[in-house]
């Protein structure tokens, strides 16, 4: 007979084999993003010399990485990443001024803005590694900070 007859079956199943062994680890996954945040503003009515930072005296809602420095003029970031920076000023008389971001001691770009009046909101993004120190810095005049709260700076990590 020949292999091709019809009269072959097959025959039942056998039962499974046992596992084998574990493969290795896999390549470890990309961590998830992790925020990063802070709020500061200052209350003291100063002056602010020309190319002076302006000073913060109090502290909000904030994560442990993001901290001010001690003379309390610089905000140091303890995480690396990409961050939304925004501030608001207020000041005691009408000058012409400019107020602008520094991250150690270097000029943001973009972040360098004029004014007139008594008031200035900035905004920037801006990538720091652990370690640097972000600072708002007075140019063109002294000013005096106006009486209350006269300077906010919030910080958001993006990336």
């Amino acid at each position: 007979m020949s292999k091709d007859c019809c009269k072959c079956r097959d025959g039942r199943n056998g039962r499974d084999g046992r596992d084998g062994r574990d493969g290795l680890p896999g390549t470890p996954g990309t961590p998830a993003f992790i925020p990063s945040f802070a709020n500061f503003w200052n209350t003291a009515d100063v002056a602010i010399a020309i190319n002076t930072p302006l000073p913060f005296n109090a502290t909000g809602v904030k994560t442990a990485d993001i901290n001010l420095n001690g003379t309390n003029d610089g905000i140091i970031f303890g995480t690396p990443g990409t961050y939304e920076v925004s501030w608001i000023i207020a000041i005691a008389a009408a000058v012409l001024g400019t107020v602008g971001a520094t991250l150690d001691g270097v000029p943001v770009p973009g972040s360098q803005f004029a004014f007139i009046g008594t008031g200035l909101s900035g905004q920037t993004i801006l990538t720091s590694a652990a370690g640097q120190v972000l600072a708002l810095l007075n140019g063109g005049v002294a000013i005096t900070l106006a009486t209350g709260t006269n300077v906010s700076i919030n910080i958001n990590r993006i990336a």
